[in-house]
């Protein structure tokens, strides 16, 4: 019975392409203002930056996605958070007690629940994170807060554009936007 109704469905949608291309043109559309929308705002915050250095006076990782740090920085009680993934998949920097290192903050982003500013590009103090890098940071940052968000367009892109869109440049771009999306996201989650 359940395969009879989505046969019917397939069917529909594909002898009615005016219609199909009518919703596939919003899931496109969706994807893009939401990949745009979070790629400037990552944008404006680079601009935005606000380098810090100070030694770090505790280290605290939870279950390898949460890094609190406290620094000793003066005239700066505040205490700084990041939301990343630990491990061999990580680029970025893990601070020792007592080391001294720089890192970036931006006023554009607000406190956590619990009080903690985010922080971003932890670097020893004699090299700086380059920009490259710094950039997928934020990123990842602004991904992670909409990931709710890119979720209807994943799903309407791979799922009902690439299965009832006839081949050309919709179906082309069905695919390649969510590949952007993925590639830009794994960067993310490395940096």
């Amino acid at each position: 019975m359940d395969k009879l109704w989505y046969n019917q469905l397939k069917n529909y949608f594909l002898s009615n392409q005016i219609l199909t291309i009518c919703i596939s043109i919003c899931f496109l559309s969706y994807g893009m203002f939401i990949l745009s929308y979070t790629l400037s705002n990552t944008i404006s915050n680079i601009g935005n930056l606000t380098q810090k250095t100070g030694v770090v006076a505790s280290w605290n990782r939870t279950y390898g996605k949460y890094n609190t740090v406290r620094m000793n920085i003066q005239n700066d009680s505040t205490i700084y958070t990041t939301k990343r993934y630990g491990g061999w998949l990580c680029l970025q920097h893990s601070g020792k007690q007592g080391e001294y290192v720089k890192f970036y903050v931006t006023p554009g982003v607000q406190k956590t629940k619990d009080g903690y500013k985010q922080y971003f590009g932890l670097s020893p103090a004699i090299s700086s994170r380059s920009t490259f890098w710094l950039f997928f940071d934020v990123l990842f940052y602004h991904f992670d807060t909409r990931i709710l968000f890119f979720l209807p367009f994943l799903i309407g892109c791979l799922c009902f554009n690439l299965s009832y869109l006839k081949p050309g440049l919709l179906r082309t771009l069905s695919w390649v936007l969510p590949s952007l999306t993925f590639i830009l996201f794994g960067l993310a989650t490395i940096s």
